[in-house]
């Protein structure tokens, strides 16, 4: 759960309260020297407050990656490719999908196939009139890897369903479009969700628990492919800073 902080909002005509928080100072300083901070009577939740002096700091951010990366001089790199590789139960390889429906009556239908941020990538089929059986549709990914999902129209009914691309090849993963590039300030971030840490997919043979383990890989011309590892903690802001270094 993310800590949260107090700020200088109006509190909509609650009646507010005294609360006394003691701060962490030095050892050489008085240990019972107390910060007055006013909060609505209401709140129930636990608030971490941090003193001006020597105090805690309070990290809002959003839980996710942030990254930057830079050159051996610490320069920004704009425009990075970013990949990455993430670890499931037994590691399959998924580079392609068949999506299988049966239609009962005649349909018009639309299928169109999302990345890890939503965005719609392909469709497969665009309002088309289907008649009654099994269709499969085969959605050849030439994606990155990352949690993806598609979303069938057929009628007045809407099915939604996630699934996985996962492949080692790290020289694959260089020839195709990568999930995000590194803005101006040779920065980005990445979510749990898109990271897709502790989903499960019930796949035909097993369940597949995506870990919290990964290695980001960065591309770029005249540079070193990077490729690094480090566990991520899904319930907290985690920084990288990534150096590459040319060919």
């Amino acid at each position: 759960m993310r800590a949260a902080t107090s700020h200088n909002k109006r509190d909509g005509g609650l009646p507010r309260r005294q609360v006394q928080l003691v701060c962490f100072r030095k050892e050489t300083e008085p240990m019972n020297r107390l910060c007055n901070i006013t909060l609505p009577t209401v709140l129930t939740l636990i608030f971490f407050v941090g003193c001006k002096d020597n105090g805690i700091s309070v990290d809002n951010r959003p839980a996710g990656l942030y990254a930057k990366v830079v050159n051996t001089s610490g320069g920004a790199m704009s425009g990075v490719s970013v990949h990455y590789l993430f670890y499931t139960t037994t590691n399959p390889v998924v580079t392609s999908l068949w999506i299988q429906y049966v239609l009962s009556t005649p349909q018009i239908v639309t299928l169109k196939v999302f990345d890890p941020f939503g965005r719609e990538i392909a469709t497969l089929v665009n309002g088309q009139q289907q008649p009654v059986g099994q269709h499969s549709i085969h959605f050849d990914s030439s994606v990155t890897n990352g949690v993806y999902s598609y979303k069938l129209q057929a009628g007045d009914s809407l099915w939604v369903e996630s699934f996985f691309i996962r492949d080692d090849d790290i020289a694959q993963l260089q020839q195709i479009s990568p999930l995000l590039t590194s803005d101006q300030n040779g920065e980005f971030f990445l979510s749990p969700s898109v990271l897709g840490i502790g989903r499960t997919f019930q796949g035909l043979f097993s369940t597949e628990t995506i870990s919290d383990s990964i290695s980001i890989v960065l591309v770029k011309a005249n540079y070193r492919t990077l490729v690094q590892s480090f566990r991520m903690d899904a319930s907290k802001p985690t920084d990288r800073t990534f150096t590459l270094e040319l060919n």
